[in-house]
């Protein structure tokens, strides 16, 4: 993979820096990947930099769902932010409204070369397994399904900040009631 990014990055004049990370080992591999990847990224974020990442519609439709399988509250079943704040940058998702069709659509029509993690096909994993099992069924009854989980988590995003801001606002009433 490191070659390929490589590549790709010296053909489009752009720099690359490969961070070697360690996963602990933990109840679930993946989410001691994520965290290691994401502590990478924090670490590396200058001030005011941006990290843009390629997840999409689907990856968002998928933690949705595994969110909503392990009873997490309003807050997880917002599913991934468009933007956050992650070390002393900015992380941002611009692709969540694109569907992974489209964006493997977009890439044939400009003879884009990429990679496939190879474990994406081990459903052992829980997201591989709603990704090659459970989406393509829903898929096939609902052809919206992973548009519509979407659509949901950003309702549900919206619910959260607004909910959020009334806490802010009861704080702020409640700290200049104490002051009276």
């Amino acid at each position: 993979w490191p070659a390929h990014c490589q590549q790709a990055c010296a053909a489009l004049g752009v720099s690359l820096q490969v961070i070697a990370v360690q996963v602990k080992a933990q109840a679930s591999l993946e989410q001691a990947a994520r965290e290691a990847r994401y502590a990478a990224f924090a670490a590396a974020l200058k001030p005011g930099e941006v990290l843009l990442t390629a997840q999409h519609q689907d990856d968002q439709a998928e933690t949705l769902l595994f969110r909503l399988l392990r009873g997490a509250g309003l807050r997880g079943l917002a599913a991934m932010p468009v933007s956050r704040a992650l070390g002393e940058g900015s992380l941002l998702r611009p692709l969540l409204g694109i569907s992974r069709a489209d964006l493997e659509a977009y890439a044939r029509v400009h003879q884009l070369v990429w990679v496939e993690d190879p474990s994406n096909d081990n459903t052992q994993f829980s997201r591989n397994y709603l990704r090659t099992q459970v989406l393509p069924a829903l898929t096939s009854r609902w052809p919206q399904a992973a548009a519509n989980l979407a659509r949901t988590a950003a309702h549900l995003d919206e619910a959260q900040q607004l909910l959020n801001e009334l806490a802010e606002q009861d704080l702020a009433a409640a700290r200049s009631a104490s002051l009276l």
